[in-house]
């Protein structure tokens, strides 16, 4: 009875501030802009050909990278395209830059759909949703960013072939370079270390063993023919026969040590092969693992060179993962949810229990019972 009797003192001024807020409220809520929203919808087709063996650019493609899509998608310079080319935020030359890309960027959106068919995860479709307000912007808008996702997909997937074939051309020139230059490396090092070579190293052995005989031999030989002449030069005086014998042996003497030098010669020789040996065997075998590496990583660039063009092929003829427009956007018959009631309503909340709290301070201010101190 005390709340009815306070409301119908106080009608004057409740009813008033509460219809005013009212007013405010409905206000409010028609000046939010209707929202229209249009999808276009992309089909992503599988390829037609197999890819079992071959790492098609698709196997990574646009289907795998939905954020790297969107990301292109919105990057500044497309969003400001869109802004110019469809004239929005005309009404509102207040906003900066930085804003109107952001409020773009939020009436944007691209889904992908998975299939989970037979327990593949890839993305059979694309839904790009455009949110402004007006249906034939939001139509044309949705369409010309499906279009854009399209070019970028089949332009993406076309410079991603390209790249991937030069690129193994390259790798698989630079390993058949880099092996001829080691080729030609052994090649040298082979002619500089022939003699000692691992398949000499036994022939020098053998023929460092017959050398050493025949250098024995012609030492022996020498200090023979020295002894005889020795004997002869002691003979006083020395007669006409014996010193035709000395000069006999003289030059006997001179051609078993030109034998020895030569021999000896060809022993030292024998020696330095057979002592470097074990250290031309093992850069040798460094060289044999340098070489089978090259030849494994060159044999393992042609392969890829080989499925790069394969790829390239399949791109070429569309048997790659390819999208397609399925859906065009529609302008939209009814917006969407604008938050018009929920407006009006808090609105017209708020507005009532200001113009009860305005009633109880004047009440309070102003009571009909007074105490006997006021």
């Amino acid at each position: 009875q005390i709340h009815h009797a306070l409301l119908r003192r106080r009608k004057w001024l409740v009813v008033p501030v509460f219809l005013l807020g009212a007013l405010l409220s409905l206000a409010a809520a028609l000046a939010r802009p209707q929202v229209y929203e249009s999808v276009a919808v992309i089909q992503v087709e599988m390829p037609l050909v197999a890819q079992a063996r071959v790492p098609l650019p698709s196997a990574q493609g646009p289907s795998q990278s939905l954020q790297q899509i969107e990301q292109r998608l919105m990057a500044r310079d497309n969003v400001l395209g869109l802004i110019a080319r469809y004239g929005l935020f005309d009404d509102a030359p207040g906003l900066t830059q930085l804003e109107r890309i952001a409020a773009l960027r939020s009436s944007i959106s691209i889904e992908g759909v998975r299939t989970h068919a037979f327990g593949d995860p890839r993305i059979s479709a694309l839904l790009i949703r455009v949110r402004v307000d007006d249906p034939d912007t939001a139509a044309r808008m949705a369409n010309d960013l499906a279009a854009t996702v399209m070019e970028q997909a089949e332009r993406a997937q076309d410079r991603l072939s390209a790249e991937t074939l030069a690129f193994h051309t390259g790798e698989v020139a630079r390993l058949e370079a880099a092996t001829e230059e080691l080729q030609a490396e052994i090649g040298a090092f082979t002619t500089a270390n022939f003699d000692a070579l691992p398949v000499a190293n036994d022939r020098n052995r053998e023929e460092l063993g017959r050398v050493n005989l025949v250098l024995a031999e012609l030492e022996r030989e020498a200090q023979r023919l020295q002894q005889e002449r020795r004997v002869l030069q002691a003979e006083t005086p020395i007669r006409a026969v014996a010193q035709r014998q000395i000069d006999s042996l003289s030059l006997q003497i001179d051609l078993v040590e030109d034998q020895i030098a030569r021999h000896a010669a060809r022993q030292a020789l024998l020696e330095d092969a057979i002592r470097r040996a074990p250290g031309v065997a093992v850069i040798l075998d460094t060289y044999a693992q340098r070489m089978e590496q090259l030849q494994s990583r060159l044999t393992i660039a042609a392969q890829r060179r080989s499925e790069a063009e394969s790829a390239a092929l399949l791109q070429a003829g569309a048997q790659t993962e390819r999208f397609e427009l399925l859906e065009a956007a529609l302008p939209a018959d009814y917006p969407i949810a604008s938050g018009r009631r929920k407006v009006m309503a808090m609105g017209m909340m708020a507005s009532g229990g200001l113009a009860l709290a305005l009633a109880v301070v004047l009440e309070l201010r102003n009571p009909v019972l007074r105490s006997a101190g006021q």
